[in-house]
């Protein structure tokens, strides 16, 4: 598992991080990693990190409490229900809460967990048919329909899974939802 780390910038005297990732090197946070699928216990590693860190100056203090509030909500809308308990303790707190995201930790919050679970599902599945566009047409759409149609007959059991059971497949998660 990858560590985040602190690193002191000597122009401004605050802190840039910097994921530490095994022996393959360094890579800048910052990187297409740190998009909203990255994966939501890195997230979550990494919003525990920001929430935690004691800082000089309280300005530094809440910027960091506020990003650590948007990585655990990006981790919640993934399913990712330790970030979920997280993301209520500071709203219970109101560590990392403010008017601009206020509204997201609510929608987060309330959101029942299959829901997120399907919706990350579905943007798994479109951005696997979009082939990088914006958009799906309708022929990709009745192809990938045609094809859930003649998989939707085979065990969820038969389709790729992981070492702990968990479809990898979009097409799979999406049998498994319907």
């Amino acid at each position: 598992m990858a560590g985040v780390f602190p690193v002191p910038v000597k122009t401004t005297g605050r802190k840039q991080w910097t994921l530490y990732n095994g022996g393959k090197g360094i890579k800048r946070l910052g990187s297409p990693l740190m998009d909203d699928d990255w994966c939501p216990d890195s997230q979550v590693v990494l919003a525990k990190k920001l929430l935690d860190e004691k800082c000089d100056l309280d300005v530094d203090q809440e910027e960091n409490a506020r990003l650590g509030v948007y990585w655990l909500i990006k981790a919640s809308e993934q399913g990712h229900q330790e970030a979920t308990d997280l993301l209520s303790h500071c709203l219970q707190t109101g560590q990392g809460i403010c008017e601009h995201n206020y509204v997201d930790v609510r929608a987060c919050l309330d959101m029942p967990q299959e829901e997120k679970l399907a919706r990350c599902a579905a943007r798994k599945v479109f951005e696997s048919m979009s082939a990088g566009e914006d958009f799906i047409t309708s022929d990709q759409l009745q192809d990938r329909m045609t094809r859930l149609d003649e998989q939707k007959g085979q065990r969820v059991e038969d389709q790729p899974s992981t070492s702990s059971g968990e479809t990898t497949d979009p097409d799979s998660l999406l049998i498994f939802l319907c």
